[in-house]
């Protein structure tokens, strides 16, 4: 058994059908136009050999061109008929159309519109990738901040120097820079700017100990209590804030203490 892979026929062939076959059309309907004027249009009574052969072949020679331009004809009807040869003519086409003139302030403008879109390519090259860059930074910072050791706060009186005062505590991670604020109509400070020096200690950091700080609530802060907020740098060196809420409970109970002791 042959397993060799077996050719097309000849008369299969694209060849055969792109030349040959346009070509036998061609001479074919150049002779039928022969005959036909021979036989049908100019015929001849009591004509020699000799002449109808020179008749002939003369008609012959005058349909060459009718030949030629026939088998140009079915050549072209094919290659528009065919996929392949109208991607042929489309390529054909934008050639000749890119061959048109210009005049030098086209070529100019063109150029400086390839240099423009080249520019904001670049540009927007450039962009994208920082844009990545920014984004992954912000993730690591973002990931950075949500590992920060905090601090745990607590404010409660204390008794302090014969007087009930508060004092701002720290059961977690030492920080620095820490501020002190609330609301003037909840808590008066009596011109107090509470400032702690660093580091506070926290009691996970080795320390822990209570800052004191003068101030009393006012009426509306018994009532509904103090909103203190915390202000400080964290171990990373970014600021953060946290709150801290007294309730009136314990502001009652430190009054009445500090009266006691008064």
């Amino acid at each position: 058994m042959n397993n060799q892979k077996q050719g097309r026929p000849w008369y299969k062939k694209s060849w055969v059908y792109t030349v040959i076959l346009p070509i036998f059309i061609g001479v074919g309907i150049a002779i039928f136009g022969v005959l036909f004027e021979y036989v049908v249009v100019k015929p001849v009574e009591n004509e020699p050999p000799t002449a109808i052969f020179a008749r002939i072949g003369s008609l012959l020679w005058r349909t060459v061109p009718w030949i030629v331009g026939a088998v140009v004809l079915l050549l072209l009807i094919k290659s528009i008929v065919q996929k392949r040869g109208r991607a042929r003519w489309a390529a054909l086409w934008d050639f000749v159309t890119g061959l048109r003139f210009r005049a030098p302030v086209t070529v100019r403008k063109h150029r400086w519109a390839k240099a423009r879109l080249a520019a904001e390519q670049q540009r927007d090259a450039k962009r994208l990738k920082f844009d990545a860059g920014y984004a992954k930074r912000s993730a690591e910072v973002a990931a950075e901040r949500a590992a920060v050791r905090k601090p745990d706060w607590e404010i409660r009186p204390q008794e302090h120097r014969g007087q009930v005062n508060y004092a701002l505590y720290n059961y977690a991670y030492p920080v620095s820079k820490v501020r002190l604020t609330a609301p003037s109509e909840y808590f008066d400070f009596g011109g107090y700017d509470p400032r702690f020096p660093d580091p506070f200690e926290g009691r996970i950091g080795g320390g822990f100990s209570g800052k004191y700080f003068e101030g009393q609530p006012t009426d509306n802060g018994m009532s509904e209590g103090v909103d203190f907020t915390i202000h400080y740098v964290d171990e990373n060196g970014d600021p953060q804030e946290d709150l801290v809420t007294v309730k009136p409970a314990l502001l009652k109970r430190a009054a009445a203490d500090d009266e006691k002791v008064g």
